[in-house]
């Protein structure tokens, strides 16, 4: 699980980004949301699903994974997204 950076949804499949390999499966983000986020992944648009372990920053329309990829961030989610960001970071200490 830690190796999985995010995944995105594109036309009913889901494609898992892990290391430096990319893995195709049938299935919803919404399953996959609920299933993974006790392992750290939070919902960040309504096509992408990042580990917190892997975002760099985050400004008011991007996510910046820690390989400089660049994701969008939906508006609506924005303070969620932060906010939980803060929660993973100080869990840590």
């Amino acid at each position: 699980m830690e190796d999985i950076e995010y995944m995105e949804v594109f036309k009913h499949y889901i494609y898992i980004h892990y290391k430096e390999m990319i893995f195709k499966v049938r299935g919803t983000l919404k399953k996959f949301e609920k299933e993974f986020s006790k392992w750290g992944f939070i919902r960040i648009h309504k096509s992408f699903l990042v580990s917190y372990r892997y975002i760099y920053s985050i400004n008011n329309s991007e996510v910046v994974l820690n390989d400089k990829s660049i994701l969008p961030l939906s508006r609506n989610r924005n303070k969620y997204v932060k906010d939980k960001l803060v929660q993973y970071i100080r869990s840590l200490n």
